[in-house]
């Protein structure tokens, strides 16, 4: 329990640091334009992601983590790392951004964060049928964006969207989707 809240608290602080890092924009008008930018590249982001893992045969799969990174990268254009059994996208560039728009930016730090290696096939499965990738990002981005809205945390957004788009999805699939988007380790380490 204790390693798993020092984890926690190194994930979130090493984010919190990263954002900060990035740079603060003096001007408060510049920084909703930013933040609009910043989301929006962040689901481009997820989307080319998702897109990839789709469209990955089974059999790249089957061959183990290295052919995967290989052909992962080969089709994101990102350089792909495990590391501690986890997938990391690492886009090449970061766009600069402000802390709101670091922190709404859930897209981009889902990627550089990762999943487990090991629920790639859940995560293509799920989203072949929810639609593919290009439907799922849509409904997924509505639906933060709706629930964050109403006042929601990231994280409840996050939970909140998936289950609302996911909810027909058999557990397994749901699951892995949740691991996607690193919300059963919050949820573990939080609750």
């Amino acid at each position: 329990m204790v390693v798993k809240m020092k984890k926690a608290l190194i994930l979130f602080m090493s984010f919190t640091l990263l954002c900060i890092s990035m740079g603060i924009h003096d001007s408060v008008a510049d920084a909703q334009p930013q933040e609009d930018i910043f989301v929006n590249e962040g689901f481009h982001e997820l989307q080319t992601v998702l897109s990839a893992i789709e469209h990955i045969p089974d059999a790249v799969v089957a061959q183990g983590e290295e052919k995967t990174i290989e052909w992962l990268t080969q089709h994101t254009g990102m350089r792909v790392i495990v590391k501690e059994g986890n997938l990391q996208f690492l886009p090449k560039l970061l766009p600069s951004f402000n802390i709101p728009g670091c922190i709404s930016a859930i897209g981009l730090a889902i990627l550089t964060v990762g999943f487990p290696f090991t629920k790639i096939l859940k995560v293509k499965k799920a989203i072949d049928a929810l639609g593919g990738t290009v439907k799922f990002v849509k409904a997924f981005s509505q639906s933060y964006q709706l629930y964050k809205s109403y006042g929601y945390s990231t994280t409840t957004a996050v939970q909140k969207a998936i289950r609302s788009i996911g909810g027909s999805l058999k557990s397994d699939l749901y699951y892995a989707l949740l691991d996607f988007f690193n919300i059963n380790n919050i949820l573990g380490n939080c609750t």
